[in-house]
């Protein structure tokens, strides 16, 4: 046995009281023999199948390893907590071996005590940042295993540029303020909705969304109503032109000149023989119409 990388005890065990029935790997509390909890901090912890030497012990007992050396069966850095922190969401540790999940029971998970607490000091590739995050409704950490949907301070972990750990702390906070609005639009042919991300060309309620001032989303319904208009003109044998659209208010135009207005000529009909005192043929007249709005 080993304190601080010197030799304090040898000797044989004849037999151990743990047991064998395939129990789960308990840390922190005596597996057999009622609930004898460990009174104190735990860090790094590592299982070996292998025997290490002293120097072995010496090398790596104060580094947090990153490369994993043959015969570590199990690694539990325990760094996933904020020290001291509010941790009620960080319930799991991490095994690095097997890349499965450690479930803490009965902590607090808040205070300086029965919570995830500094550690002792330990070099190597590990870094530590700080992000400060403003989201909406949700925030997915860097690592992808966590969405928080409340503001506060949690702490994640994702690999370093030399594959070690880096070891973030997010100070976050939520806005969790989305806007609502209402849009009642006419219109004759087709229309884009705020987003630019959709043209409509039939009537009725659709829904958009584009950020608000607070980077949020602002929601908006609109209610659409889209008239289409015939363009048509009808011809007759007595030198008429009609309006193929019913019930509109009317303009005629000059298209040999510029489509410039013909002032007197207001209804849905125009007799080419007495447009403004001047004779046109069919083909040189276009009417431009619009429905009441």
């Amino acid at each position: 046995m080993y304190v601080n990388g010197v030799e304090v005890v040898t000797g044989n065990l004849s037999s151990v009281n743990t047991s064998t029935t395939g129990a789960n790997l308990t840390i922190g509390e005596r597996v057999s023999g009622g609930s004898i909890p460990f009174m104190g901090e735990i860090d790094e912890v590592r299982i070996w199948n292998i025997a290490l030497d002293t120097l072995q012990i010496r090398a790596n007992m104060n580094q947090t390893l990153c490369n994993y050396p043959t015969g570590l069966a199990a690694y539990f850095p325990l760094n996933e907590g904020v020290a001291n922190g509010t941790n009620t969401s960080v319930t799991t540790t991490e095994d690095k071996i097997s890349s499965s999940f450690a479930t803490l029971s009965g902590f607090a998970l808040t205070g300086t005590t029965s919570n995830w607490v500094p550690g002792a000091p330990v070099t190597g590739g590990n870094t530590f940042d700080t992000l400060t995050v403003t989201d909406c409704i949700s925030y997915l950490s860097p690592s992808g295993k966590y969405n928080y949907t409340t503001s506060g301070t949690y702490s994640d972990t994702i690999p370093n540029s030399v594959g070690c750990d880096s070891i973030l702390s997010i100070n976050l906070t939520l806005v969790n303020n989305p806007t609502f609005a209402n849009l009642t639009i006419d219109t004759c042919a087709s229309y884009t909705v705020p987003s630019g991300k959709r043209t409509l060309t039939i009537s009725g309620s659709y829904l958009d969304t584009i950020p608000n001032a607070q980077g949020c989303d602002s929601i908006i319904a609109i209610n659409l109503t889209v008239t289409i208009i015939s363009k048509a003109v009808n011809t007759s044998g007595n030198n008429r032109l009609t309006a193929a659209e019913a019930g509109g208010k009317y303009q005629w135009l000059n298209c040999t000149n510029g489509y410039t207005i013909l002032q007197n000529d207001t209804n849905r009909f125009l007799d080419l023989l007495l447009v403004d005192h001047l004779p046109f043929k069919s083909s040189k007249m276009d009417v431009l119409t619009q429905q009441p709005a």
